[in-house]
Order: structure tokens, then C-alpha cells, then sequence
């Protein structure tokens, strides 16, 4: 679980991460094309993950 932002510095490296893991697949995790996924929700939830906002929502935290 990610509980905190991640270092801006490293925001286009992990952005890149995650798209490419989501794009590809890895291991047992299915790729998602961008019919299932589109790129501007895509972008949406890579932004929300570095910036640590999913990590307040699941803990109910504002």
C-alpha cells in the first residue's frame, strides 16, 4: 500500500513504471488497453498514486 507521495524527483520514472506495468502486464498482473482503460484515466491514476492521494482514500482520511 502506498501511505505517502513519492519524491517529486522520481515522479517521471515511477509515472513511467506504472504506465508501462499497466499498459504490458507483469507477472501475474493481465496488460489493460486503453479500451478498458483509457490514457486521460490512466494519467488520473498515476498522478493520484505519486501524489499519495489513493493512500488517504483507503484509510478514510482527508
Amino acid at each position: 500500500m502506498i501511505t505517502m507521495p513519492f519524491p517529486e524527483g522520481a515522479w517521471e520514472a515511477r509515472g513511467n513504471h506504472i504506465r508501462n506495468t499497466v499498459r504490458q502486464g507483469r507477472a501475474a498482473m493481465p496488460s489493460f488497453r486503453e479500451a478498458k482503460i483509457s490514457d486521460a484515466e490512466l494519467e488520473g491514476l498515476i498522478d493520484a498514486l505519486l501524489r499519495g492521494e489513493l493512500a488517504n482514500a483507503a484509510t478514510g482520511e482527508e
